[in-house]
């Protein structure tokens, strides 16, 4: 009889490979789903619009981010009361 070495760790490490393969390959189906029935109700206009908002939104505090991390003295200015 012929005795078969077994690899424990490496056994779990294509466990896991493959795992995670098949959850990629999941996640890009439902992702292609979701792109297509977003294509498909017309509410990609809106999404694009949305995104568009999102940005500027995410530029604008990143520039504030910046200026007051640079200068700080000009931010507490600008935040003076009347």
């Amino acid at each position: 009889m012929r005795t078969v070495a077994v690899d424990p760790k490496g056994a779990a490490a294509g466990a896991v490979r493959s795992a995670v393969n098949k959850a990629t390959e999941v996640a890009g189906a439902a992702a292609d789903a979701a792109t297509d029935r977003v294509a498909n109700s017309g509410l990609d206009r809106h999404v694009s619009r949305m995104t568009e908002n999102l940005s500027d939104t995410v530029k604008t505090v990143t520039e504030d981010l910046v200026t007051t991390a640079f200068d700080p003295s000009r931010d507490q200015r600008n935040n003076q009361p009347s």
